[in-house]
């Protein structure tokens, strides 16, 4: 019903915002971490996984010494 239809519309919408700050982190000219309290890297750019030579997945996987 209507609301299925305004949740599917809330889901298109944070999917386009998601996919337009992924962009904007994937393309900017300096390496950005997003962590946890418990310093666990939960994101990485590009950029940030050249400096450390890792992927970013290889990044989050690792747990803080």
């Amino acid at each position: 019903g209507q609301k299925d239809v305004y949740r599917r519309q809330e889901t298109q919408e944070l999917l386009a915002s998601k996919r337009h700050v992924e962009i904007i982190l994937g393309n900017i000219s300096d390496g950005i971490l997003e962590c946890t309290t418990e310093a666990m890297i939960v994101y990485a750019n590009p950029l940030a996984a050249v400096f450390f030579r890792q992927q970013d997945e290889e990044m989050r996987a690792r747990s803080p010494a």
